[in-house]
């Protein structure tokens, strides 16, 4: 998904690359925030933005 959201522009928005180290896998969001979708609650602002497509 990372790479065709980087080939076709899905929105006008940016879209951030965010990607959570104790899990090894990265996610799109919609917004800087970290909400971490592989931990839950336990873990839901671990990670980091990696990078940003417009």
């Amino acid at each position: 998904m990372i790479g065709l959201t980087k080939e076709f522009k899905l929105s006008e928005n940016p879209i951030y690359v965010q990607y959570c180290p104790m899990a090894d896998g990265s996610w799109l969001s919609d917004e800087k925030k970290i909400v971490n979708p592989y931990y839950g609650s336990s873990m839901l602002s671990c990670g980091s933005v990696k990078s940003e497509i417009k």
